[in-house]
């Protein structure tokens, strides 16, 4: 409960179902985690809402990264001194079982793709990984080159992920 409380408070709703556990738990398990010192909204679901078992929900949308090692690997495929500070990761879009995340720098841009806990581990990533790949080398059809990619989470980032090329071309919601 502790680690989804600071994705409950961003809401009204999510205000009164924090207020509701912290008189149901005991407070060594609803601490708050202060937004401020952590960016929340990169872990949690910032565009959707559940009408029905909203805590669950959170915790089944929410994934906990180590962000600094993210860019750091982010930035020795893009070419940049990893711990330079020089590669930004910011939140692009998600969906319903996916963060994706823009890491720009050095004059470069990546996407990197990472699965929320809800998609079932590690064949996923490995199946779209191969999948790019085979699209890419064998059809010739112009996909993303995937950069890096890890198909679990016992890695120093702490999670699935996948960082790819950007794609070229023109955005269709411009």
């Amino acid at each position: 409960i502790a680690k989804f409380s600071s994705c409950l408070q961003r809401t009204d709703v999510g205000k009164s179902i924090s207020t509701a556990l912290r008189r149901l738990l005991p407070p060594s398990q609803t601490t708050v985690v202060d937004a401020s010192t952590r960016n929340e909204h990169l872990f949690c679901p910032t565009s959707g809402r559940w009408l029905w078992n909203e805590a669950h929900q959170l915790s089944q949308h929410t994934i906990r990264f180590d962000e600094r090692t993210l860019e750091d690997v982010a930035a020795t495929v893009m070419g940049a001194e990893p711990r330079s500070g020089s590669i930004h990761i910011r939140k692009l879009a998600e969906g319903g079982s996916n963060k994706v995340f823009i890491a720009t720098g050095h004059g470069r841009r990546a996407i990197i793709k990472i699965p929320d806990p809800v998609v079932p581990a590690h064949l996923v990533t490995a199946s779209e990984v191969a999948t790019l790949e085979y699209l890419r080398t064998e059809l010739g059809i112009p996909v993303p080159k995937v950069l890096a990619w890890s198909m679990t989470s016992d890695n120093p980032v702490g999670c699935e992920y996948i960082i790819m090329e950007e794609a070229s071309g023109d955005a269709l919601n411009a």
